[in-house]
Formats: structure tokens, C-alpha cells, sequence
């Protein structure tokens, strides 16, 4: 898996959301590569093209990114499960007319 370094973006409201996502993106990344234990922030920061300050800046410790990740990979999952269950009652329902 190879990890594409993000530039810095300006500052404002959609910029630092934008910004968070893409800081989720490269943890997610690097701790489904190398696990929760080896990767460091310090790590994240380096493929971010940020000071692991920076970082602190958009989440207090490991646990709580770590936590942000796991938490929105499971929604992604959960939206992706109720949308195939909602095709397969749809198209159920129109064999049923």
C-alpha cells in the first residue's frame, strides 16, 4: 500500500474539515498497514506533510484518532450494508407487482 503525501491546505471552516479527512484517510491507511501498536503519530504527521503538533491540533492523543477511525469506518460499513439491504428490498418489491 503506498501512502500519497497531502499538502498543506489553507485555513478556514471547510479547509480544516477537508484537512481532518484527509488526516483520517493516511491514519486509516497506515494503521490497517501497520496496526494500531506500530504506528505513531509521528508517522501519521510524516505522511501528512505536518509537524506532529499540527496533528494535536486536530486530535488530543492516538486513542482518540484511532477511535475517530474506527468509529467512521464502521458507519461506512453500516451505510453500505443498509444501502445493499434497501436495493435487495426494492427490487424484491417490484418482482412482488
Amino acid at each position: 500500500m503506498q501512502l500519497h503525501r497531502m499538502p498543506a491546505t489553507s485555513i478556514g471552516p471547510a479547509a480544516l474539515e477537508s484537512r481532518e479527512s484527509q488526516l483520517l484517510a493516511i491514519a486509516r491507511q497506515l494503521f490497517a498497514r501497520d496496526g494500531f501498536e506500530r504506528t505513531s503519530l509521528r508517522d501519521i504527521a510524516e505522511a501528512a506533510d505536518i509537524t506532529k503538533a499540527a496533528l494535536y491540533y486536530y486530535f488530543p492523543n492516538k486513542e482518540a484518532l484511532y477511535e475517530r477511525v474506527v468509529v467512521e469506518s464502521m458507519q461506512a460499513l453500516v451505510d453500505d450494508v443498509c444501502g445493499a439491504v434497501a436495493l435487495v428490498d426494492s427490487q424484491i418489491g417490484r418482482a412482488h407487482v
